[in-house]
């Protein structure tokens, strides 16, 4: 592999003569230190030379990034023959890819980040951290609205501002960076985000083709409340393999859709009394994510996909409850209380005498027993859990009425679809106060 910038020669004297020098005597001292007796006492020691040594490396590779932003300027690269700055250094110091494209998005974009980039020069985030940060930004720019924000910049910037004090508190890991830069458009611009989720509810479909010699193709897209049922009602049907299981994981997954086919088939008579009962999704939500308050974390499942408002609340409507208290840094689980269901079996008992379909103001002839129970006022804006404001709704009413308000009101949740208000009410027992609450 070429790599000659570490044997360049320079003129005496000259600045990049000196630097190297310089490098060259620390490399030394640091090697002297990796060769000297170590003292039992003197470990600690040791331990924060490495850290300083660390901040000081990364120093110099923000000098470096700096440096490759100018040399990518010059035109180089198309002198080189390299079709992008990363290529460029991975092939010309031999540094691993992953780290090259860190280089040179840093050296694309710092500027872009003053935040971080003056974090990482103080010591506060490392050169990883900033890559980390840039990267998630940069692939939500495209998605940034424009209605919200004056300009990419001005999106950057607020980004900037919720990323970087996340990611210098104190236990945060690159892989918190990446998960927090994740849910970024979520946290600075929600309403996109309701309105993306909308767009891949109403553009949803499926198709099932049939080759002439008795093969089938399925395919199916959508939005990520249906993809959370999917894949939960698939998992329930898939086991870890044996030892002497040679299927590809395409297979395995295919026959955990054929056994889950099959059971429908043998549980026809009996299936959709279950109480229409979704398949098991772990959420994890705020109430302040619930009411909808600015700034509150994103609703998680736990595959670690944040979801869209509307669709919080529409898996909230009838779950089972536990509250949870979770680290605001770390995301684990401090203190776990009972779970609990919403609505008691008697209220859907009463209703199921009543209802024949889903009580869709629209109309809709889905069987009510395959429905789910949805309070007409939200539990969490203070509608009671009872008769009076239950009724009964089919999946797909269920949570287009939260996205017909999130989209109405700009706030999901506030009212119910056609027909007067039941009177308003208190939280259900036990799940009052601010702690969060799981959905499942």
């Amino acid at each position: 592999m070429e790599n000659t910038s570490s044997r360049a020669a320079f003129a005496p004297g000259s600045r990049p003569a000196r630097m190297l020098g310089m490098l060259d005597t620390a490399a030394a001292l640091a090697q002297e230190g990796a060769e000297a007796d170590l003292p039992a006492a003197a470990a600690d020691e040791l331990g924060a030379e490495i850290t300083a040594l660390a901040g000081r490396i990364d120093r110099l590779h923000l000098a470096m990034a700096a440096q490759a932003a100018r040399f990518a300027a010059s035109g180089a690269l198309a002198r080189a023959g390299r079709r992008n700055l990363a290529d460029w250094i991975a092939t010309t110091t031999g540094r691993p890819m992953a780290e090259a494209t860190t280089l040179a998005r840093i050296a694309e974009h710092g500027p872009d980040y003053p935040l971080a980039v003056a974090a990482a020069h103080r010591g506060d985030l490392s050169i990883a951290a900033v890559g980390a940060i840039i990267a998630a930004v940069e692939n939500a720019v495209p998605h940034y609205p424009a209605d919200q924000f004056d300009g990419p910049a001005e999106f950057r910037t607020a980004c900037e501002e919720h990323l970087v004090p996340a990611a210098m508190a104190a236990g945060v890991t690159l892989r918190d960076i990446r998960r927090l830069g994740a849910e970024i458009l979520s946290r600075v611009a929600p309403r996109t985000r309701e309105e993306q989720y909308r767009d891949r509810y109403a553009t949803r479909g499926a198709r099932f083709a049939q080759s002439l010699d008795a093969g089938f193709h399925l395919e199916a897209w959508g939005d990520e409340g249906s993809a959370l049922t999917w894949r939960s009602a698939v998992e329930m049907f898939q086991c870890p393999p044996g030892p002497d299981d040679d299927r590809t994981a395409q297979q395995r997954y295919f026959d955990a859709m054929m056994s889950m086919a099959e059971h429908a088939l043998a549980h026809a008579d009996t299936a959709p009394s279950g109480g229409g009962a979704r398949p098991h999704i772990n959420l994890g939500v705020s109430l302040e994510r619930l009411r909808d308050t600015d700034g509150a974390e994103p609703a998680r499942t736990d595959h670690d996909t944040d979801v869209p408002g509307s669709l919080a609340q529409a898996l909230a409507s009838d779950c089972v409850l536990r509250r949870v208290v979770i680290d605001p840094v770390t995301g684990d689980p401090i203190d776990l209380g009972r779970a609990r269901r919403l609505f008691p079996k008697r209220i859907r008992d009463a209703l199921l005498e009543h209802h024949t379909t889903c009580q869709w103001h629209e109309g809709c002839g889905v069987p009510a027993r395959w429905c789910q129970l949805d309070h007409r006022i939200p539990w969490w804006r203070g509608g009671r859990t009872d008769l009076a404001n239950a009724q009964l709704l089919c999946g797909r009413h269920n949570r287009l009425k939260y996205m017909r308000e999130a989209a109405h009101h700009g706030t999901a949740g506030t009212d119910p679809p056609g027909g007067a208000d039941p009177p308003g009410g208190t939280d259900p027992p036990d799940h009052t106060g601010p702690a969060p609450p799981m959905a499942a």
